[in-house]
């Protein structure tokens, strides 16, 4: 399972330095770097965007297990809470819930309406 675990974070890009594999094979980042990755930005958008490249360069292309992307997606899906652009990754979580199979263009396409909620909530600007 530690291999696993590794691998699959690693794929995800969740593992950076300092990043290491604890007794069970869960990752452990020390706290210094998951604030890094979480409070990067000014604004949830930006975080969300980062989130969203993230999640997509290390989901793999063609038919994907759905245990390899469940973590990683539901980690777009908090900060996308925070955004206010939760309702698509949402949608995807429960249908995935029933099947272990995805694909690439199904997670691309959840990844553009989180994008398109995004840009439909942003306020317009002030004259």
């Amino acid at each position: 399972m530690e291999d696993q675990t590794t691998d699959v974070a690693a794929g995800m890009g969740l593992m950076g330095a300092g990043a290491a594999t604890g007794e069970r094979g869960e990752v452990v980042v020390p706290d210094l770097e998951v604030d890094g990755i979480l409070a990067s930005s000014e604004s949830p958008a930006e975080d969300l965007e980062q989130a969203i490249q993230t999640f997509l360069a290390g989901a793999g292309t063609g038919v994907i297990s759905v245990s390899r992307v469940v973590n990683p997606l539901l980690h777009v899906w908090s900060i996308a809470r925070d955004a206010d652009a939760a309702a698509p990754v949402e949608s995807l979580l429960t249908v995935l819930v029933g099947r272990s199979l995805t694909t690439s263009d199904e997670l691309k396409e959840t990844m553009r309406e989180v994008r398109a909620v995004l840009a439909s909530a942003k306020p317009l600007a002030r004259v």
